[in-house]
């Protein structure tokens, strides 16, 4: 029907914006293309600011797979 038609194209424009936004991300050039700057605590040096501490070896994390 043309309502179903519709609701393809919004859904296709959609995945193609999203996608586009994905791409951006990878590359590190999200921000710079909307003209934005990264939050105050995403800087290096927030696990100090916030008192995080270390992470935990990657070894020592179990993996999670999908059920």
């Amino acid at each position: 029907t043309r309502y179903n038609v519709q609701v393809r194209l919004e859904t296709a424009r959609f995945a193609e914006q999203f996608a586009e936004y994905q791409v951006l991300a990878a590359t590190n050039k999200l921000l710079a293309s909307m003209n934005l700057k990264p939050a105050s605590g995403s800087d290096a040096y927030a696990r100090d600011r916030f008192d995080y501490g270390p992470p935990p070896p990657a070894e020592l994390q179990r993996r999670r797979y999908p059920r």
